[in-house]
């Protein structure tokens, strides 16, 4: 059965994202929408975002969900990405989350973090956090492409066939346009 409102879970960008990319890092998701008394039971507040059905917990091998909180992070998605009892967001000890990863999302569907860099143009060489925003991005359209935070020849080819798509000019240069165009897509869906 798939996921849907009528199960508690408000559907966004963000948790539609979070169950295909769940799927390619080979995690089982663990939990979704929960009932505040339930919630209490497993150790919640009985009022966080598992109740307002805007969070899921994923587990699975400990490197994949590692690689996954940070791609999560990295997507600017959600409001909360809790792994190894750290808030990704703030940097704030959170205990109970060291055998799954915890992701949340506003249930308006705006976007957590993801800005448009200022000066900074992304292209073949590059490497980081902002490289595995644009993969995880190019992802969702480009089923193939791997997420590793190293922009090679796959991104650049990725990123060209975007910009074709989006009449934009064809470089592989990820700078403000594409940037804005790229989230422009990806958040509007």
């Amino acid at each position: 059965m798939a996921i849907s409102e009528s199960m508690g879970i408000k559907v966004t960008p963000a948790s539609q994202y979070a169950l295909k990319q769940a799927k390619i890092y080979g995690l089982r998701l663990t939990s979704g929408y929960r009932s505040p008394s339930h919630d209490k039971q497993v150790g919640g507040s009985g009022s966080g975002p598992h109740t307002r059905g805007t969070a899921y917990d994923f587990a699975g091998n400990y490197r994949d969900m590692e690689r996954f909180a940070q791609a999560m992070y990295s997507s600017g998605l959600f409001s909360q990405v809790i792994f190894k009892d750290k808030d990704y967001a703030t940097g704030r000890r959170i205990p109970g989350h060291q055998d799954h990863v915890h992701v949340g999302w506003k249930a308006d569907g705006s976007s957590g973090s993801v800005t448009v860099p200022k000066s900074e143009n992304l292209q073949e060489g590059s490497e980081g956090s902002l490289v595995i925003a644009i993969q995880s991005m190019l992802a969702t359209m480009y089923k193939d492409l791997k997420i590793d935070g190293k922009f090679g020849a796959e991104t650049e080819q990725a990123v060209k066939n975007f910009q074709a798509q989006a009449k934009l000019t064809v470089d592989g240069i990820v700078g403000k346009n594409t940037w804005k165009s790229l989230t422009g897509v990806f958040f509007s869906r």
